[in-house]
């Protein structure tokens, strides 16, 4: 455990809890984990993998908390319910089904309640796994309230602003093979393959792939 980026040794150094709070005309849940310590920290928005608001989110949103953010989990399901994390013919009718402008505003509403918290600076990021990771980029391309994203994602050279496009146009969708690394596109399990122009290599230097598997 003490090699864990973040690690919380000390459970009193934060305070975690579930929450609800307003997203548009719905009620949406979520976790919200939070330093103990009174004073001014920037908010990050933690978008949870396939499988749900399950305890490794959470745990990752106390992590945060612990290097000093106010870490907001927002439950994209809580409309839907939750599927089974264990089993997955039961996630992918939830995980594809979710409506994209839904989720991008359940995190505007999850920016909106970071910045409200007592002590916020009012800067905010924003963090995806695995299907997350795609939700965080169509975050940062349609919204100004976060000012910093990270996908875990695998990532070789690509253009940001052809990504965005990518994942704006292609809808999501199960794909047959889980990566599919071609040359010149961007390919990935749930926003499907779009063309991306490659940046001419350097006199001498041996060309790159640029693919994304996310």
């Amino acid at each position: 455990m003490a090699n864990i980026p973040g690690a919380v040794t000390d459970p009193s150094r934060v305070h975690g809890e579930e929450i609800e709070f307003k997203s548009g005309n719905d009620t949406i849940k979520g976790y919200l984990a939070r330093p103990s310590e009174p004073s001014r920290y920037p908010g990050i928005v933690v978008i949870h993998e396939a499988f749900g608001l399950v305890e490794h989110i959470r745990d990752i949103a106390r992590r945060f908390a612990n290097i000093g953010y106010n870490a907001l989990a927002p439950d994209l399901y809580h409309r839907s319910g939750s599927p089974d994390p264990n089993n997955m013919e039961s996630v992918f009718p939830v995980m594809f089904g979710l409506p994209d402008a839904q989720a991008v505003g359940d995190f505007e509403a999850s920016a909106a309640h970071l910045r409200a918290l007592s002590g916020a600076t009012g800067k905010i990021g924003a963090i995806g796994f695995c299907s997350g990771g795609r939700q965080t980029l169509l975050f940062a391309c349609s919204s100004r309230s976060s000012r910093c994203s990270a996908r875990r994602t695998k990532i070789r050279r690509w253009r940001y602003q052809r990504s965005c496009e990518a994942a704006r146009s292609v809808p999501a969708r199960r794909s047959r093979s889980r990566s599919t690394r071609t040359p010149g596109t961007l390919s990935s399990p749930t926003i499907g393959r779009a063309t991306v122009k490659r940046r001419p290599p350097s006199s001498g230097a041996t060309p790159s792939r640029s693919s994304t598997n996310i």
